[in-house]
This record gives structure tokens, sequence and C-alpha cells, in this order.
């Protein structure tokens, strides 16, 4: 069995579980699940990712478009870096260009945000800048908004070879690409995130702070295979567990868990640490993978949070019928948090299979209660509604060959909206709120 360092601090959980498991057959530990019907989420359970530049450029372009989506979901989850790497090549609003002309306060460009770092493009501003932007996106739309928030804050580069450098000092060397000389074991960076988690906390008292995103990247992929960062996982649990004591210091209402890529930790991660083929993956072997990987960080904190993201025909029911068996394996303080559904889809023509999609997953959902669930986001990326499927606009800017973030190209196709109007994906959460 593979560890992620010597003094890893999930191995005596594992090993003290691993010893009560002892005599107790598979059937015992896993006992047959009754049949559920699909998952039909409630308005309470329901959330949208919102990004820079989302609710303001929904509110400018179709201000009733604003409304109804916020009637539907009443819960936006702030997407952060850790630090604003978008902002040095796109400027203040990512997903849309903002223009002055249309609002009544400047609008900041990529010059605001230098690459040698600025104050401006850091955590704590840039979450002050998401809520206000929400609210002017209220006044602007002249009515809807967001009645609960909370926020997801991502450590990665959009490159994803590294942490993004926390300080925004990202013009040479390895603190533009490569690995860093800095990370969860360095104090300045993590006293500097410290500091600025307690500020959002304090200062906004959000329902959940999601800390990281695909956090399993740091023992799965990498050249080798064995992740991008292996050592820093028992750094990062330590983190962990001093920010969540920040937080509710600073906001005793607030929840706090760690965010991971759930399909990559139930096939290929719990594959390589198991030693078992991925097409032969069960529940001892995604048992043993989520006491290792995600257990260590549940009970330190205040629930599950998983992004699913997968391709139709590769999701499997299985890994995702093993969530309705948390609470049952490992005991009560499993709240699931889906903080992000979505499907990749890289043309305006396959906006049907995000709605088909969502259908798909309630059903392979069956049985299980998420406190939140959370679409990927609220606005596609500006630049993708083209006739010909040219990429242009903030699209470009972000995803083409000239773009030091070489974002996704399946990122700027997420959003529930495209050109002010709802797309086919945002039926289906239409019809949970009109029969809750």
């Amino acid at each position: 069995m593979k560890t992620f360092g010597s003094a890893w601090p999930g191995a005596g959980l594992f090993f003290f579980v691993l010893a009560l498991m002892v005599g107790c057959t598979e059937d015992e530990r896993f006992p047959e699940l009754d049949e559920a019907p699909p998952l039909s989420p409630t308005a309470s359970q329901l959330a949208v990712g919102v990004f820079h530049g989302d609710t303001l450029g929904l509110a400018l372009s179709n201000p009733g478009s604003f409304q109804e989506a916020t009637e539907v979901f009443d819960h936006g989850f702030f997407r952060l870096k850790s630090y604003d790497e978008y902002s040095v090549s796109v400027g203040e609003f990512h997903s849309h260009a903002i223009r002055a002309d249309q609002v009544d306060f400047p609008v900041r460009g990529p010059s605001s945000f230098p690459d040698t770092g600025t104050s401006a493009a850091r955590l704590a501003p840039r979450a002050n800048d998401i809520v206000l932007e929400a609210e002017r996106a209220v006044e602007q739309a002249g009515g809807g908004g967001f009645a609960r928030h909370s926020f997801v804050v991502d450590f990665w580069r959009e490159t994803g070879d590294w942490w993004v450098r926390w300080d925004g000092n990202i013009s040479t060397g390895t603190n533009r690409e490569g690995v860093g000389n800095y990370g969860f074991d360095r104090s300045d960076m993590v006293e500097d995130l410290l500091d600025h988690l307690e500020e959002i906390a304090g200062a906004h008292e959000p329902e959940w702070i999601i800390l990281g995103d695909r956090m399993e990247k740091m023992i799965l992929g990498g050249e080798d295979g064995a992740g991008v960062a292996p050592e820093q996982f028992d750094h990062f649990l330590e983190f962990f567990e001093r920010a969540r004591e920040r937080i509710r210091g600073a906001s005793s209402s607030t929840k706090v868990a760690a965010g991971f890529h759930w399909e990559a930790v139930a096939g290929p991660l719990a594959a390589n640490l198991t030693g078992v083929a991925e097409s032969d993956l069960g529940l001892e072997e995604l048992d043993q993978t989520f006491q290792e990987v995600i257990l260590p960080f549940a009970e330190a904190g205040d629930g599950v949070a998983l992004r699913l993201r997968v391709n139709r025909s590769d999701a499997d029911p299985a890994p995702y019928q093993f969530l309705r068996r948390l609470e049952q394996l490992y005991g009560p303080g499993m709240d699931l948090v889906i903080y992000s559904l979505s499907v990749p889809v890289t043309t305006t023509t396959a906006y049907r299979q995000q709605r088909l999609f969502v259908g798909e997953m309630m059903e392979h959902l069956a049985g299980v209660e998420p406190v939140v669930l959370a679409w990927e986001r609220f606005t596609n990326i500006d630049g993708v509604e083209t006739a010909d499927q040219s990429v242009i606009g903030r699209c470009r800017g972000l995803t083409g060959p000239d773009s030091r973030l070489q974002m996704d190209l399946a990122r700027c196709h997420d959003g529930l909206f495209s050109l002010g109007n709802p797309k086919e994906v945002f039926e289906p959460f239409e019809e949970f709120v009109s029969t809750d």
C-alpha cells in the first residue's frame, strides 16, 4: 500500500479502521442497498458556481435571465484562486468583457494586475470583489441575487503543474511554470493564506469554504504517475486543520471541507493505491482509497466536498452509489457537498449533452443526499458562441495558443447561460425547483 510521506497523518486512522474490519465479511461491511429513486434536489440543496464576471455579465446582457437564474439558484458558490492569475491576462472580469461605459465604476484591465504581484489580485481582496460584483448585478438587473453564498478556493495554477504563487510574483522562473520553491511547507505562504481565509470568513460569513479543488492531484498524475506534489499531502492536511480553526474562529457557522475530484479518486487513484486494475475496482478498493485520501480531511473538517466531472460515456454508477454508504461506513459528520457538477463539452452543438448528463447523473446518485449540489458555473465564458465554432474574445484570451494559462476549452462552455439566455442544461434545475 502506498503512502504519501513517512509521517502521513491518515495512516494511523486507516490501520485502526482496518483492524476493526478484521473478521468482518464483505456482506457485513457492505450490505446490499435498497433501490432508490433518482436524486431530485430541492431548492435548498441547489447552488451554482460563480466566477468573476459571471453575475455582472449576465445582468448587463439580460436582466430578466439574471433574476430567473437566482430564483432557481439562491446559493452562489464563489470561485476563487489563492492568487488571481486570470486577471493578469484578461483583467478583473474573467468571463465577460465589461466595458467602462456599461457601469458606473472603473473597470480594471490586465495592467492593474502586474505579474510582479499586487494586493488587488490576492485572495481576500478578490473575495470582496466577487461579492461586490454580485451586489452590483442585482442593482443592474433591478432584482434577484443570492440569498446564500459559499467560497471554493483553488490553489493550483491553471496549468496544474504546481500551486499558483500565492503572492502574485509570477513573472519569472518556476513561479510561472514547473515546481516552485513554495508550497504548504513554506511558512510565509501558509501564514498569508490563513490570514486571508480568516478575513474572508469574518467579512462574509459564508455557509461553506471549500479549501482546494482536485486536491487528489497531489498524489495522482505527474510524470511518474505518483502525483504532482506527493510530499505536500501531509503539509496540506496540517494547513487544512489550522485553516478550519481560523475560519471557525472568525465565523462559527461556516463549515469547511477539502475539495476532491471524485471520478479521479474512485478511478485511477484507487487503482494506483490498491494495485487493482480500474476495470476491476470494487467496494473494498473504494473504501480503502476513501480512508487513505478523503477521510482524514472529512474528520478534521465538516464534511466531504467533491467535484463530479466526467464524460457521459465514462460515468459508472458504482462509485456514485458508494457515496450512499459514507455515514454507515465512517460515522456521522459525512455531509456531502457536490461543489461542482459538469460534463466537458467543447462546441455549442454539444449543449444537449449537458442537459442529458444532468438526468443521467440524478439516476447515478439515486439514494445519495448531498447537502449542496452546485452546477459548475453560472455563465459561459464569452467568445464561444460563433457560427463556425471558432473561439474569440475572453475564451481565446484564456485558452488560445498565446495564452500563458492554457485553460481547457471545455471550461468556456460550462455555464448555464450563453449570450444572456438559458441553455438546455438550465431546464432540469428549473424543474427540480418547480416540483419542490
